[in-house]
């Protein structure tokens, strides 16, 4: 890609990521101008979102791209924040939320029980003991509420990475 192909893409991105934290001027029915927002979950929304994420990811996005950014996930009560204060343009707020419902992994509680199995291999003689010695099955005080089988499940993902 030439330096000149690479600036227009830029470009593109900048102003997507504009049109995406900021919203856009489109008409109502009478011809009148009125400040509009993408819809969520449209195919133009995400070609945005991914504008966005390539100039954060960049290294250098624009300045104003990062103020927006800002602003969008400034608390509510953002005039209590110290200096510097900025004019509150935005009317919308950036709300995290998990991208799938439903349960989600524990990794970090997984981990720690893929570890307790694998500890307590040095002192069983086999697998199958050492996951029933830190299942729940078992009265031991370092039981970790879980059945066998799940215990197992987590042993068979993570012994490759230990």
């Amino acid at each position: 890609m030439s330096d000149e192909q690479d600036i227009d893409w830029w470009h593109e991105w900048t102003m997507r990521s504009r049109v995406l934290l900021s919203g856009f001027t489109g008409k109502d029915e009478a011809g009148l101008p009125t400040h509009e927002y993408l819809k969520a979950g449209d195919a133009f929304e995400d070609e945005c979102r991914l504008s966005l994420a390539t100039l954060l990811r960049s290294g250098n996005p624009p300045k104003d791209i990062l103020r927006l950014l800002a602003e969008l996930i400034a608390p509510d009560d953002f005039e209590q924040v110290p200096e510097p204060k900025f004019e509150r343009a935005a009317e919308r707020k950036i709300v995290f939320k998990f991208r799938r419902k439903g349960r989600r992994r524990n990794h970090q509680r997984d981990s720690a029980i893929a570890i307790r199995v694998a500890q307590a291999l040095w002192h069983e003689d086999t697998v199958e003991a050492a996951i029933g010695s830190v299942s729940k099955d078992q009265g031991s005080k370092k039981n970790t509420g879980l059945s066998e089988e799940s215990v197992r499940k987590i042993w068979k993902r993570l012994k490759p990475l230990l």
